[in-house]
């Protein structure tokens, strides 16, 4: 397998925030987070974008003088992308940074899985929560 390069992107991870329960310390596993992170980003972006549609329709954007305000309307959506990366995002990036770092030989933590929710019933049964 090739190495990583992490100079051949124009990605810059000075401040991204790397979550420590994956253990990213060498600018390989940083430059694999924040293409995962990035990929996060967009895939937010693109589950956002049905509801500024719609508030363009019910909003009535598309008449006179509406120009001006589909720029504040691309920042809400930037702004609320950013939100719910703040806010720990849905997942994809750190499950996404895993997957890869592993196939790349540069994991330094071992995959923990999540519990599931068959494990859980069966975790719950087990202490009689259920």
């Amino acid at each position: 397998m090739s190495s990583i390069n992490p100079s051949a992107s124009g990605l810059d991870t000075s401040k991204t925030v790397f979550p420590t329960e994956l253990g990213i310390k060498t600018p390989e596993q940083k430059q694999v987070y924040a293409s995962a992170l990035e990929f996060e980003r967009y895939f937010v972006q693109q589950l956002l974008k049905p509801m500024q549609d719609a508030g363009k329709m019910l909003g009535g954007e598309e008449e006179e003088g509406a120009a001006g305000m589909s720029g504040y309307s691309d920042m809400a959506q930037d702004q609320m992308t950013q939100a719910v990366l703040d806010g720990g995002g849905l997942g994809i990036a750190s499950t996404m940074y895993t997957q890869m770092a592993t196939a790349a030989g540069i994991a330094t933590t071992p995959v923990a899985t999540a519990p599931t929710a068959a494990t859980t019933a069966a975790a719950a049964t087990k202490t009689g929560a259920a």
